[in-house]
């Protein structure tokens, strides 16, 4: 008991600890005691502790969360709640897309996997100088029900999509009417694009994460 009496009197008077009880006094317990709702806090001793670590506390977490903000925005360090609480994108439910056809030049035929796209995409953004098979491009409405998400939160993917797109295509009369000419076509035949004209990268990437959100329009475009 007394070793314990002798170190909180020895921690009384360590400089830091007077600082700090100054400080309190001054600039924490003077103020509160200068109204009668805030003076209620501090009569008793205790009241004073109680209140003066709260006050604390307040102040070291803005500072805290000041300094964990600003290093996030730029950029020296990530938000550990990321971790923790994950943002989750809205799946998309339904969309528009925009469907067309386009006979492949023998450029095209040549050309191989990245190449392929790039030339497809290109075509897309100069689709002035192309020429579609259809005059008006089939504008058709895809809902997504629940079974058929590749995960329940994240919605479906563009792998499902183009499958969907393309067993529809089939079941078609546009195809019907027109199959001597366009022969067999494989979901390896239809690129998709957003709403800015981009190609649309990723058959295992979600729906939501290529930024195709509910209710948009996106261009499909069938090469033969």
């Amino acid at each position: 008991m007394e070793s314990l009496e002798l170190m909180l009197q020895k921690l009384s008077n360590n400089d830091l600890v007077v600082l700090i009880r100054v400080f309190t006094n001054t600039y924490i317990l003077s103020p509160l005691s200068k109204t009668e709702f805030t003076s209620n806090l501090i009569q008793s001793s205790a009241s004073r502790f109680v209140t003066a670590l709260l006050i604390y506390g307040g102040i070291f977490l803005a500072i805290y969360e000041t300094i964990l903000h600003f290093g996030v925005a730029m950029n020296w360090w990530k938000n550990p709640a990321d971790e923790v609480f994950k943002e989750i994108p809205v799946h998309c439910a339904h969309v528009y897309v925009s469907i067309n056809l386009l006979k492949d030049g023998s450029d095209d035929e040549e050309s191989e996997g990245n190449e392929k796209d790039d030339k497809k995409e290109d075509k897309k953004e100069n689709n002035e100088n192309t020429k579609y098979l259809l005059k008006y491009p089939i504008v058709y409405h895809f809902e997504f029900s629940p079974d058929e998400y590749a995960h329940e939160e994240y919605g479906t993917d563009l792998k499902f999509l183009k499958g969907k797109v393309h067993n529809w295509f089939e079941s078609s009369e546009v195809y019907y009417h027109h199959k001597k000419d366009i022969g067999e076509i494989s979901t390896q035949d239809l690129s998709f694009y957003n709403k800015k004209g981009k190609l649309i990268r990723g058959d295992d990437e979600y729906l939501c994460d290529l930024g195709v959100d509910t209710g948009d329009t996106i261009y499909c475009v069938i090469h033969y």
